[in-house]
């Protein structure tokens, strides 16, 4: 690990201190991935009411449904992420789960 920060500014214990901030207590991350799912459901309440609207004042629909499309995508993705963590629960070895981030460089 330590080969990956030759030539940078940042040190191992830089990163690991960094690494040791990503890591969520799980009712955190539950919380915030309830706030994604009710957040994603606003998103793409609005994003069809928008489409509903230009259709009715004869305008091009074609961005706003690429825009809708790509909203329920993501609350496809939100809703397995709450899934994902209600299914596995609390981990055992603790009470907290790793994000999936990268350390920045």
């Amino acid at each position: 690990m330590a080969a990956l920060f030759r030539g940078s500014t940042h040190s191992l214990a830089t990163a690991v201190r960094w690494a040791h901030c990503v890591r969520m207590d799980y009712e955190a991350e539950l919380a915030m991935v309830r706030r994604h799912v009710a957040q994603g459901q606003r998103h793409v309440a609005r994003q069809r009411q928008v489409l509903e609207d230009l259709r009715a004042g004869g305008h091009q629909i074609e961005l706003a449904e690429i825009l809708l499309r790509q909203f329920e995508d993501i609350q496809v993705l939100h809703l397995a992420h709450l899934d994902r963590l209600l299914t596995k629960g609390p981990s055992k070895g603790g009470n907290s789960t790793r994000l999936d981030t990268k350390i920045p460089m």
